[in-house]
């Protein structure tokens, strides 16, 4: 929960569990022989490695760690992004898992080694050991490479016939590079797939329809595909292999100078914190856009498209106006939206969702993701005093921000990325201001008290502020 203006929201404290799973860096490894564990579309599917030794290894540690007694304020130490055991309800087995968002008494997570995601009660999460947490993922993010969603779409007939293509079949996969998938808190990679010989990309070529070069925009085509949480029935003793289609829907990228003006319109922390751009004519022409748009009949199938990363109106409760907003879950009749104006997360009824008009989905978003440039997460950690400070120093302050690059976020539902930037509030630099309550570690000992505080630093409870 944060500060925004013109979104009040409930306060709370609550505390994130920073700790991370060590993802694979499989792009310098060129082919790999893989099998589809969970299979979305062309642009969203999981592929697990065929070699399965690793993977026995971690299905035994998984099983031996969830029989442990559970911990009963570990569920309160989770956040978006945190990792965790988590049994899996066909078969009753626990499996590595990220958590997705909390809802009352549930959690939806991702199991890391196959794509599928559930929701599970919170008394069926158990805490990872070390020796969990340092085995990367077995299964890993994929689309196709060779198809831009800025440059087509695709035809409905695409989905079944990518799935039952894939489905139980070994596959030689080439990856490419990693590609943007900022609905998804995990690395995403283009690949080629080569399936009993033939080319899978080659094959899904007559399924795509690309935009027309003289109606080409920016952004994706006004399409908005279902996206079906399908999970297929099977005698499978794991999380099952899944499919559905995607919304190829997405928010243009913000463009950014170096320098901005900018206020801060959600504060966390440090690491975590929304910058909204000081102009507020953009802002005011999206707010009025948006109250016209909310005020159509809503379409009774619409909130049926709607999946992680999907594009909607959603209605603020507090004020009983209409934002932009990117679905992060649904659960039940609710769905968990991130507002992408002011970087806040709330959860709305299905009933107060609406699609949104094309002239809206090609602004930008007015805020972004930011964390302080120059404090290196691995390298140390904050006092328990810096989030009032933090807070307090930023909130209702105009603000010069200095952009750096972009770090990688994945703990962060969406989006995946966070930008390094300096900030300067009347005259003093932030970054500077907060190094008093930095602890950094020894360097000649980093790495050995790094791996060494995992359990008892990184995976004890952040006091974090989730200011109102």
């Amino acid at each position: 929960m944060c500060s925004i203006p013109g979104l009040p929201t409930p306060g709370s404290e609550g505390n994130v569990n920073i700790c991370m799973y060590k993802w694979p860096n499989i792009s310098q490894n060129g082919i790999k022989e893989v099998y589809a564990s969970c299979i979305v579309g062309p642009h969203y599917c999981w592929c697990q490695y065929a070699n399965t030794e690793d993977l026995n290894i971690v299905s035994s540690l998984a099983k031996e760690a969830g029989q442990t007694q559970q911990d009963m304020m570990f569920p309160e130490t989770l956040a978006p992004g945190s990792p965790c055991l988590a049994q899996f309800s066909s078969d009753n087995k626990w499996y590595r898992a990220q958590v997705i968002r909390r809802v009352d008494d549930s959690f939806r997570v991702l199991f890391i080694d196959y794509g599928n995601e559930c929701d599970v009660n919170y008394k069926n999460v158990r805490s990872l050991p070390l020796s969990l947490l340092e085995k990367a993922p077995q299964a890993f993010l994929c689309s196709l490479n060779g198809f831009d969603e800025s440059m087509g779409s695709w035809n409905d007939e695409v989905y079944d016939d990518f799935y039952n293509l894939l489905v139980d079949k070994p596959l030689k996969l080439t990856l490419f590079n990693m590609v943007d998938h900022s609905e998804a808190a995990v690395p995403q990679y283009a690949v080629e797939i080569e399936c009993d010989g033939a080319i899978v990309n080659a094959a899904m070529q007559k399924y795509w329809k690309p935009v027309a070069k003289e109606h080409v925009s920016i952004e994706h085509p006004e399409k908005e595909a279902v996206l079906q949480d399908i999970q297929t029935e099977s005698n499978m003793t794991q999380p099952n292999v899944c499919k559905g289609n995607v919304n190829t829907c997405m928010y243009r990228k913000p463009k950014f100078s170096k320098k901005e003006e900018v206020y801060a319109s959600c504060i966390v922390q440090p690491h975590f914190f929304w910058c909204q751009y000081a102009n507020p004519e953009e802002l005011s022409e999206v707010s009025t856009l948006a109250q016209e748009a909310g005020q159509m009949q809503q379409d009774k199938m619409f909130p049926d498209t709607l999946g992680p990363g999907s594009p909607c109106l959603a209605l603020f409760s507090s004020d009983k106006l209409w934002y932009r907003a990117q679905v992060i879950s649904r659960i039940g009749h609710a769905f968990s939206v991130l507002f992408i104006d002011y970087g806040n997360e709330s959860d709305v009824d299905v009933k107060n969702v609406r699609s949104l008009p094309q002239s809206l989905l090609e602004k930008a978003p007015q805020a972004f993701l930011c964390s302080l440039n120059g404090f290196d997460e691995s390298m140390g950690s904050w006092n328990d005093e810096v989030y009032d400070d933090f807070y307090n120093l930023l909130v209702d302050k105009p603000l010069k921000l200095t952009m750096f690059n972009m770090d990688d976020h994945s703990e962060a539902a969406v989006p995946q990325y966070a930008y390094a930037v300096e900030l300067e509030c009347e005259g003093a630099v932030v970054n500077t201001l907060m190094e008093k309550y930095w602890k950094g570690l020894d360097t000649d000992h980093a790495l050995e008290e790094r791996l060494g505080s995992v359990t008892q630093d990184e995976c004890q409870p952040l006091q974090g502020k989730f200011k109102s």
